[in-house]
């Protein structure tokens, strides 16, 4: 499935889909997405690994940067890991809002939670803009 059809079914696929993250906002300059926490996302200390929470925040801040109708590629990715994200939590959320786009470049600021309120992760991500998605509409991120 390429990525106009995965907008059109409103679901993410590859690798994302594989570990469950979906997108549950979005709305021009800002998205969310959420994953469960279970047994399969857990590193040897028994809190979600660090590569589980950043997928999610890179997936979040592309949500977040297609709302403005254009195909993008993660530039760079500066992150914080403010706290684990312990077993006890099912759920993480992550909310990216955009900061600036520009004709070729878009900041994002993504922020992760755990469902216990718990602030794990920040992030700033840098995307390069691509060519506009033909036919975009931004309902069709979203349910």
């Amino acid at each position: 499935m390429n990525i106009d059809e995965s907008l059109k079914k409103k679901e993410l696929t590859g690798f994302v889909k594989f570990l469950g993250i979906k997108i549950t906002r979005a709305e021009p300059g800002y998205s969310e997405c959420e994953a469960k926490i279970d047994q399969n996302v857990l590193n040897p200390s028994g809190t979600a690994h660090g590569g589980f929470t950043m997928t999610l925040m890179d997936t979040a801040a592309g949500v977040c940067g297609v709302t403005r109708g254009r195909y993008i590629t993660t530039a760079n990715a500066n992150v914080a890991f403010l706290n684990p994200v312990r077993s006890e939590a099912t759920k993480i959320t992550a909310m990216a809002k955009e900061i600036k786009t520009g004709w070729r470049l878009q900041i994002i600021d993504v922020d992760v939670y755990d469902d216990t309120g718990v602030h794990v992760a920040k992030g700033t991500f840098t995307f390069y803009r691509l060519a506009e998605i033909e036919g975009f509409e931004i309902g069709n991120l979203t349910s």
